[in-house]
């Protein structure tokens, strides 16, 4: 089913909602998540009001991403990639990429994209002859679907899974998460690691290594595994990031290359206190050689 077109524009340096009526709308692979624009995304129609944060959560500190990600320009619904896992929860979360991966039999993007070095219909790096594929990628989040059954409720929490924080695999997942987060950014979330080192800090919300130390000074805490949380959940539907751009080189410079992205999303918990199921969604990338 074809679903409806969106028309986004052109991102500014603030939040850009077009108003509309809605519309009832991990192969993890070994070889190996976003900025100051962000697109609101709901269908033409009568106008839909936008949600006032009331109160201010006060947190000890934050870390600020500072990548910054590409102005995203028009969303067909259809296009969303649900990127894995169970249908019913995978309205949470989907991805957005360009050009649009091809259809599984179901009739929905699959969560694999290739593209061949320097093919500017996919590849999006400034540079030619890099030996490598600049992917545009999109996190898209409350998307109501008439594709497949789903209810989307909130999200209260995203984390970035792939490239990890505390393992990446080089410089190149070190930016490539740098820009998810940038882009993620760009829709206000608080971000914070939590301590995970031993010691009576360990799980507590940090920012730095220093936060999770044992006793003051000591230097024996680490701070990992950073998430977005969103005060109060994000829940307006349709909301999608500005576009990041990911890098993946060719293997040794004349092979093809593949990295994964990992994403979790969480909504808050239903009235009476029971947490609701995540959704975790993987995006494959594959660089080709030029023939």
């Amino acid at each position: 089913m074809t679903g409806q077109l969106l028309d986004c524009g052109k991102l500014t340096a603030n939040p850009l909602s077009i108003s509309g009526s809605l519309v009832s709308a991990f192969t993890m692979a070994d070889q190996a998540l976003l900025g100051d624009s962000v697109i609101t995304n709901v269908f033409a129609g009568s106008p839909v009001s936008t949600p006032t944060v009331t109160s201010t959560p006060t947190v000890t500190s934050t870390r600020t991403p500072t990548a910054t990600p590409t102005p995203t320009a028009t969303l067909n619904i259809s296009d969303l990639i649900p990127g894995g896992g169970s249908l019913t929860t995978d309205c949470t979360h989907e991805w957005l990429t360009t050009p649009v991966p091809v259809l599984n039999p179901k009739g929905l993007p699959i969560n694999r994209l290739e593209c061949t070095d320097d093919n500017p219909l996919c590849d999006f790096g400034t540079v030619t002859g890099d030996k490598a594929c600049t992917f545009h990628v999109a996190l898209c989040f409350n998307i109501v679907e008439s594709r497949f059954a789903c209810t989307p409720t909130d999200v209260s929490r995203v984390e970035l899974m792939r490239p990890r924080d505390d393992q990446p695999h080089d410089v190149i997942d070190t930016a490539n998460r740098a820009a998810l987060e940038a882009a993620l950014g760009g829709l206000n979330p608080v971000v914070q690691g939590v301590c995970s080192s031993g010691g009576p800090k360990r799980g507590h919300l940090c920012a730095v290594n220093a936060e999770c130390d044992s006793t003051p000074g000591s230097g024996n805490g680490r701070c990992a595994e950073p998430r977005a949380t969103f005060v109060p959940p994000l829940s307006t539907p349709n909301t999608c990031t500005a576009f990041a751009d990911i890098k993946v080189p060719l293997r040794n410079g004349v092979m093809q290359g593949a990295r994964t992205l990992v994403l979790r999303a969480t909504p808050s918990n239903d009235p009476t206190g029971r947490k609701r199921r995540n959704d975790t969604d993987w995006l494959t990338l594959i660089c080709k050689p030029k023939p």
